[in-house]
């Protein structure tokens, strides 16, 4: 392949990108990573629970990669994680863990000096809001993004991860978001029978989140108004979305796929009917009912 049909790319480069692309599969087998000779460097912003499973998920999915830098906004959580994966059991993982000191980094910059490393492959999982600003700063130093979801959590925050998402295509970056149910056989497999007309054309559609009620933490007092908010993150409207946006787009983005287009129009009501009235349970609502209406006249 000439250097014309990469992009522009050096092999390098390219067989990086090619590798990245495969992190969309966090499978217990060997993905397409494991056919680049390069040892892919990774770097985790946001060491929660979420982005410390897909950091496990990578290191035991692929051969060639290794885990080295970590970033968040507090010490007790990257301190927390990195233990977490350099004591872990498996074979497939410890090894694949060599994070040194000067490559952690801790506070609201945190991000800023992990993305001044080498490092090959961002792991993004922060709480939503810090999303378009992070994945904005990752692309322009180059880095290829494995990013959960939601991509922000208003429309300001999207045109900023559209923007980003351009100029990662520019650049020959894979960036891939945390979607997975777009890469599960299962799904793609029933959906593309959908798309070959065999139950038809689709009428009418339903989504559903039935959901117990997700975390949330009593102050601690010797936190303050901001660390209280980002500690306890999913349940205000700033930092997460609300139930919508950060967990029920998943559901949604499945009829999207099954539709093969976007909602036109949707007339929505919802309210708090269960929660009381009291910090940890921030400002978000606890039920919604919506009714989405697609380009063929098709509701949901």
């Amino acid at each position: 392949m000439s250097k014309e049909d990469r992009g522009g790319m050096t092999r390098r480069e390219f067989a990086k990108a090619s590798a990245v692309a495969g992190f969309a599969i966090l499978t217990a087998k060997s993905g397409v990573a494991a056919n680049n000779s390069d040892t892919l460097k990774i770097g985790l912003i946001g060491c929660g629970g979420r982005g410390g499973g897909a950091v496990l998920n990578c290191l035991q999915g692929n051969d060639n990669v290794k885990i080295v830098a970590l970033a968040d906004v507090f010490e007790d959580r990257l301190k927390s994680k990195r233990s977490e994966m350099e004591n872990h059991k498996s074979p497939r993982i410890k090894p694949k863990v060599d994070i040194n000191d000067d490559m952690c980094f801790v506070g609201l910059d945190a991000y800023k000096k992990l993305l001044e490393t080498d490092v090959d492959v961002i792991i993004h999982a922060t709480p939503p809001y810090a999303r378009p600003m992070h994945i904005a700063a990752a692309v322009a130093a180059g880095k290829h993004i494995f990013v959960e979801k939601p991509v922000a959590v208003d429309p300001a925050g999207v045109r900023i991860f559209i923007d980003a998402a351009n100029k990662a295509k520019e650049k020959g970056l894979s960036l891939v978001t945390g979607t997975q149910r777009r890469h599960q056989n299962a799904y793609i497999e029933t959906i593309q029978k959908i798309h070959d007309g065999e139950i038809g054309e689709v009428l009418s559609a339903r989504a559903y989140w039935n959901g117990t009620l997700p975390f949330c933490h009593e102050r601690n007092p010797n936190w303050g108004d901001l660390e209280y908010r980002l500690r306890n993150w999913y349940n205000y409207i700033w930092t997460c979305g609300d139930n919508i946006v950060e967990q029920h787009i998943h559901n949604l983005d499945i009829i999207n796929w099954v539709m093969n287009a976007h909602p036109v129009k949707v007339t929505a009501s919802g309210g708090r009917a269960w929660k009381p009235l009291e910090e940890k349970y921030g400002d978000l609502w606890d039920n919604f009912s919506c009714d989405f209406e697609y380009p063929n006249g098709a509701h949901m």
